[in-house]
């Protein structure tokens, strides 16, 4: 026979050691139960030392026992009124309680604390555009400098070397390379001014003669006449 609380209602009553190890159904709180078996059940001895022990207090005649740590989660039977009664492990250690939470507004707005990734975006778009922009505008404005610095050295290297760039120059040109030609005299010089359809002036040849001179076309073919 052995005596034993209920871990739930904490009702004692008398029970067989023959009913050890099997089910039973307290009679006061309903609660199935499964009875220790002698094997299951810890004696707290004398010889425990209280600064290495738990205490546990027996529901029934209220002596403080001393268990070892290991020991103090299950069946105990108190040495003094031999009742035998459950002790429930130690209890988890609660979570910690979490800060409270600032007031609504000390919070930041959403829009503030997170940065408009896509107005990042667009801003960096447009700053390239401008970029390519100016760079047209530069590439353009190096073409077109550089066009123009090509034509006025075209045009003073012809000055510097005779090359004429005038209508009148370019007949003067001609006519100085014909006279050559037709009567093999050197020509250091030749001066024409417009008359009329055609031109007249003086050749100055290098034998040192001046020639006056009537240019004119007929039918389209540069003719002249000098005297």
């Amino acid at each position: 026979m052995m005596t034993l609380a209920c871990p739930t209602c904490r009702e004692v009553f008398g029970l067989s050691l023959a009913l050890a190890g099997k089910s039973f159904t307290c009679p006061s709180c309903r609660v199935e139960i499964v009875l220790p078996r002698p094997e299951d059940i810890h004696k707290p001895g004398p010889s425990i030392r209280a600064a290495f022990s738990v205490n546990v207090t027996c529901p029934r005649c209220a002596r403080l026992l001393s268990v070892e740590p290991d020991k103090a989660a299950g069946w105990l039977a108190c040495p003094s009124c031999s009742l035998v009664f459950m002790v429930a492990p130690p209890a988890a250690p609660a979570p910690p309680v979490p800060p409270p939470l600032p007031p609504d507004d000390a919070l930041p707005d959403e829009d503030e604390a997170k940065p408009d990734k896509e107005d990042d975006g667009l801003d960096e778009l447009r700053e390239r555009r401008k970029r390519k922009a100016k760079k047209r505008v530069v590439r353009r404005w190096l073409f077109i400098g550089g066009f123009a610095g090509l034509l006025v050295i075209a045009i003073c290297a012809g000055c510097w070397m005779g090359i004429p760039v005038t209508k009148t120059g370019r007949m003067e040109a001609h006519l100085k390379r014909k006279i050559e030609y037709d009567h093999g005299i050197p020509i250091e010089r030749v001066d024409l001014v417009p008359y009329g359809e055609g031109y007249r002036g003086v050749v100055k040849t290098k034998r040192g003669y001046t020639l006056e001179v009537l240019v004119y076309y007929e039918d389209g073919v540069m003719k002249y006449h000098a005297k």
